[in-house]
């Protein structure tokens, strides 16, 4: 139960999207009403200077590049940065996808729970190959500044 001094509704204002609930009066109430656009205004002008340092780092993106500055703006204002230390795990294989990364500085590793071994289809011609199974992790590939991670599971669920 919302009481007085609480809001609801900012989520579906700033996504763009259908309200998640219904909500109803349970007693007499009294509320301020903004409407979406004088909302937005007064949320980005009073997150001018942090949009504007987010817009500026999403710009040197290059999947991001020619992209419209609404479209940017809209991205910075929904966006949290993020700062991890080395060793934090960001994702966790199996796990649903349901956000997207963009690297703005540093580095990450994209690891895969399985292992190798060493099958010999002759003896002058080893080869190593992937095989899943309970072990170590295997290094797949490393994101660097400027590039994304999570692109590619984010829309295969």
């Amino acid at each position: 139960t919302l009481r007085s001094g609480m809001s609801f509704g900012e989520m579906g204002l700033i996504r763009g999207s259908r309200r998640a609930a219904t909500v109803r009066c349970t007693t007499s109430c009294k509320m301020y009403c903004v409407d979406k656009s004088s909302y937005l205004r007064i949320i980005k002008e009073a997150n001018a200077k942090e949009i504007a340092l987010k817009v500026n780092l999403l710009q040197s993106l290059p999947f991001l590049a020619g992209k419209r500055l609404k479209d940017l703006e809209r991205i910075a204002f929904i966006a949290k940065i993020q700062t991890l230390i080395p060793g934090t795990v960001i994702h966790t294989q199996g796990c649903k996808a349901d956000d997207l990364m963009f690297i703005l500085k540093g580095s990450i590793d994209v690891l895969y729970r399985g292992g190798q071994k060493t099958v010999t289809k002759s003896a002058s011609s080893p080869m190593r190959v992937f095989v899943p199974t309970k072990g170590n992790d295997l290094l797949v590939c490393s994101h660097y500044s400027g590039q994304v991670t999570g692109s590619e599971s984010i829309f295969l669920d």
